[in-house]
C-alpha cells in the first residue's frame, strides 16, 4: 500500500495506515514530526537526515556525513577478516599462516612474563637461571666460562696406548704418525711438555735426529729444553739443551747403530697470533735403513694459559 502525504505547514500529523508498506515523500524544507500506526513508530527529520536518506549509494552517504575510507572508515581487507575470524580464547595470540589466514597460537602466562621483560638480563631472571650462571653466560670464550668457573685451564693431550710405526725417511714426521696435529686457537700462549722414545731395530746410515714443529698456526715464539738420551742398546747420556725456534733442532750426533734408542723429554712455550695446526715432529738427516718404531706412552701436552701476550697468570706483581 503506497500513501502519499502532503505537509504544507509545522504540525504534528498522525496517520494510521494498515501495512508498514508505505512511501512518503517531504515536500517542506522545515522539520516536521511523523507518526505512523501502529503507534509507537516515529520518525524526527531533518534537513540533513533528509540528505542522508535521499543518499543513492553508500558512497554518497559517507560524503553526507564527512567520511574518508582512508583515514575514518577502514576498508576491508582479507587480512584483517581472517584474525576477525578467529575465535578468542584464553591465553591465545593470532598469528598468519599464509596469505589472508591466521590462526591461534598458544600464549601462556609463563610467555607473557618473558615477553615484556626489557633486557636479556631480566628474562634469564625470569627462567630462574641465577646470577652466577648468567655470569658465565655473559662470557664471550670458553676460556673465560673457565676462568670465571675457576675451572683448570684448557689441556691438549695425546698419548698413544701402543706402538705405532713411523717411516724411513729423512722428511720430517710427526710425533704420532696417525694423528700428528693439535688445533689452536688464535691469539693464544700454552705451555708444553712432551715425552718421545724412538727405536729402531735395522739400518746402519748415518744420521742424526733432529726435532722441529709444523702446522698452520702463525708461530710468533717459542722456546723449549730438551734432555736427551740415546745410543744403541745401552743408554747413553745425550744433549740438554734448548730451542728457540720451530725449524730443525738437532738433539743427537751422528749414529751409526742398527739398534738406536733415542729418548727426548721437552717442555717449554709456545706463543701463536693466527689459529691453526700444531704438529711436533722428528726428523733424520738420512733415511737410517729401518722403519723407527715410536714407543707407546710416548705424549705431548699442552696447557692454555692465556692471550699471546700473557706475562703473569695469578697473583704476580
Amino acid at each position: 500500500m503506497t500513501q502519499e502525504i502532503v505537509i504544507n505547514s509545522e504540525a504534528d500529523i498522525q496517520v494510521s495506515v494498515p501495512s508498514n508498506d508505505f512511501d512518503v515523500n517531504y515536500r517542506e524544507d522545515s522539520g516536521v514530526r511523523v507518526e505512523f500506526g501502529p503507534p509507537g513508530i516515529t520518525d524526527r527529520t531533518t534537513a540533513f537526515g533528509r540528505l542522508l536518506v535521499a543518499a543513492d549509494d553508500a558512497e554518497e552517504a559517507r560524503d553526507t556525513l564527512g567520511l574518508s575510507v582512508i583515514t575514518d572508515v577502514q576498508p576491508l581487507d582479507q587480512e584483517l577478516t581472517a584474525i576477525a575470524g578467529l575465535p578468542s580464547a584464553a591465553d591465545k595470540v593470532p598469528y598468519f599462516t599464509g596469505d589472508g589466514t591466521a590462526a591461534l597460537a598458544d600464549f601462556t602466562a609463563a610467555g607473557r612474563a618473558l615477553v615484556d621483560d626489557a633486557s636479556a638480563a631480566a628474562q634469564l631472571t625470569t627462567l630462574g637461571v641465577t646470577a652466577a650462571a648468567q655470569t658465565v653466560l655473559d662470557d664471550t670464550t670458553v676460556a673465560a666460562m673457565r676462568a670465571t668457573l675457576g675451572a683448570d685451564p684448557l689441556r691438549l693431550f695425546r698419548c698413544i696406548s701402543a706402538d705405532a710405526t713411523g717411516a724411513d725417511s729423512s722428511t720430517a714426521q710427526p710425533w704420532f704418525p696417525a694423528t700428528g696435529g693439535v688445533t689452536l686457537a688464535a691469539n693464544k700462549t700454552h705451555r708444553f711438555e712432551g715425552f718421545l722414545h724412538l727405536s729402531r731395530s735395522a739400518g746402519t746410515t748415518s744420521h742424526t735426529t733432529s726435532l722441529l714443529f709444523a702446522g698452520t698456526a702463525v708461530i710468533s715464539s717459542i722456546r723449549y729444553h730438551a734432555v736427551v738420551n740415546g745410543g744403541g742398546a745401552t743408554m747413553e747420556a745425550g744433549l740438554n739443551g734448548a730451542g728457540s725456534a720451530t725449524t730443525a733442532f738437532a738433539i743427537t750426533g751422528a749414529s751409526t747403530d742398527a739398534a738406536e734408542q733415542v729418548i727426548v723429554k721437552i717442555s717449554g712455550v709456545v706463543r701463536n697470533t693466527t689459529g691453526g695446526t700444531f704438529i711436533p715432529q722428528f726428523k733424520y738427516s738420512a733415511a737410517p735403513g729401518g722403519a723407527p718404531s715410536v714407543k707407546a706412552n710416548s705424549f705431548f701436552e699442552l696447557v692454555e694459559l692465556g692471550a699471546d701476550t700473557l706475562t703473569t697468570v695469578g697473583t704476580w706483581s
